[in-house]
C-alpha cells in the first residue's frame, strides 16, 4: 500500500487531498535531537482526520547512551499528548556522520537502548536505515528482531520492491509528487496490514476510487457522496448498511482501508469482540520494517539518503505488459456489473422513499 513520510520541509499539507490521492499511511516527524517539527501536532490531526494511519519518527543526534535515552524520552513526550492517533511505529532514523564514527557495537547499544525505553514508554519502536549503515554500522544480526523501514531509492514500483535477506515493513522507494503536497514528498511502500479498528454502528465515508469488496466494480459516485452506517466487520471486510441520512440503503461490503471513520452511528449498536486490535497480521506487535534518511527528511532537490540509486533486482525492468483480450473483457463486464449495481441502488432508494409516503410495511 502507498504512503508517505512527513516533516516541516513539506510546509502545511491538505490532508483530505493526500487521502483522496490513494495515500493510506503517513510517518511523520515529531523531533530531532532535544528540538521538535513545528508541524507535527497538524500533520497527526490532519492525517488522522482524513483517514490515514500515521506512524512517527525521531532524528537522533545524541552519541552518549544517557543523551540518547534523553532523546527517546523527548520522543515520548512529544508523541504522548496524540498517543490515540499514532497506530503504526514510532521509528528512529539514525544517519548522521558522527554515528558512522562510533562503531558498530556502540552504535548498536545506542540504538537498542533508545528502544527499550521507547517500549517502557508504551511505544512500537522501528528502525530507519539503509543498507550501508545496515552493512558498515551495525551489528545488525542484534536489530533483526525489530520492525525495518529500508530507505533504498531506484525507480522501482510496489511490485518491484527490492530483495533482501531481512523482513522489512516500509521501503521508502524515492520522492514523488502526491496532490495537496506542494513540492516533493518521500514515497514509501507499505508491507503490513492496516490496523481495523472500525466497528459495528460508527459512521464511515468510503474513499473515491474504492471498489465493492473482492471485485472490480467502482462504488458510484452517489454512494461516496454520503455517509454510511458500518452493519457488520469481518477482518478488513466491511459491511455498509444504510445511509446515515437514511435515504439509501445497499447493503454492500467494501475494504476497511476503503473506509475513513466519522464518528458513531446509532446509540447502542453491537460491538464486535472478535474485531483485530490493531497490530496487523504481521504476527509481532511492531512488524519489522528498515529505512534510511528520516522521512521527510530530504530537502526538495535532495539526492538518495546514500547519496546513490540501488539498482532493482536483476530480470525486472517495472514495466508491465499492456492488457490483453480478457482484461479488456473483465473490464467491460465490470463496468455493467457497477452500473447494475447503481441501478439497484436507485431502486431500492426509491421504494424506500415510495413506502414512506404511502405508509406501506414491508
Amino acid at each position: 500500500m502507498r504512503g508517505i513520510d512527513v516533516s516541516r520541509w513539506q510546509g502545511e499539507i491538505d490532508w483530505a487531498a493526500v487521502g483522496a490521492a490513494g495515500v493510506r499511511f503517513a510517518m511523520i516527524k515529531a523531533t530531532e535531537g532535544s528540538g521538535a517539527d513545528p508541524l507535527f501536532a497538524g500533520n497527526v490531526a490532519g492525517a488522522s482526520g482524513a483517514g490515514l494511519v500515521c506512524g512517527t519518527y525521531h532524528y537522533l543526534r545524541a552519541t552518549d547512551r544517557e543523551d540518547v535515552i534523553a532523546e527517546a524520552d523527548h520522543f515520548a513526550d512529544a508523541m504522548d499528548p496524540y498517543r490515540e492517533k499514532i497506530a503504526l511505529w514510532a521509528a528512529l532514523d539514525v544517519e548522521t556522520e558522527a554515528h558512522r564514527q562510533m562503531g558498530k557495537e556502540k552504535l548498536t547499544d545506542a540504538v537498542i537502548a533508545f528502544f527499550e525505553r521507547l517500549a517502557e514508554r508504551g511505544y512500537r519502536p522501528m528502525l530507519y536505515t539503509n543498507n550501508d549503515f545496515i552493512a558498515s554500522c551495525y551489528d545488525f544480526d542484534r536489530l533483526r528482531s525489530y520492525p525495518i523501514w529500508l530507505a533504498c531509492w531506484y525507480e522501482g514500483g510496489e511490485s518491484d520492491r527490492p530483495e533482501r535477506d531481512f523482513a522489512y515493513q516500509i521501503w521508502q522507494q524515492g520522492v514523488t509528487r502526491v496532490e495537496g503536497i506542494a513540492g516533493e514528498v518521500d514515497n514509501d511502500y507499505g508491507y503490513f496490514t492496516l490496523p481495523v479498528t472500525i466497528r459495528p454502528g460508527e459512521t464511515v465515508r468510503i474513499r473515491p476510487g474504492a471498489r465493492y469488496y473482492g471485485t472490480e466494480i467502482p462504488v458510484p459516485d452517489a454512494v461516496l457522496e454520503k455517509t454510511w452506517i458500518v452493519k457488520e466487520v469481518s477482518g478488513d471486510r466491511v459491511v455498509i448498511d444504510r445511509s446515515a441520512d437514511g435515504a439509501m440503503a445497499i447493503d454492500s461490503a467494501v475494504a476497511a482501508s476503503d473506509l475513513i471513520p466519522v464518528g458513531s452511528g446509532t446509540e447502542g449498536a453491537p460491538q464486535d469482540p472478535d474485531a483485530p486490535d490493531g497490530d496487523g497480521g504481521s504476527g509481532d506487535p511492531a512488524a519489522p520494517p528498515q529505512s534510511d534518511p528520516p522521512a521527510g527528511e530530504t530537502p526538495p532537490g535532495g539526492n538518495a539518503p546514500d547519496g546513490k540509486p540501488d539498482a532493482p533486482p536483476d530480470g525486472e525492468d517495472g514495466q508491465s505488459p499492456a492488457p490483453g483480450e480478457e482484461e479488456a473483457a473483465a473490464e467491460e463486464e465490470a463496468m455493467e456489473k457497477g452500473l447494475a449495481a447503481f441501478f439497484k441502488m436507485i431502486f431500492r432508494a426509491l421504494g424506500t422513499a415510495l413506502r414512506a409516503v404511502f405508509g406501506k410495511k414491508e
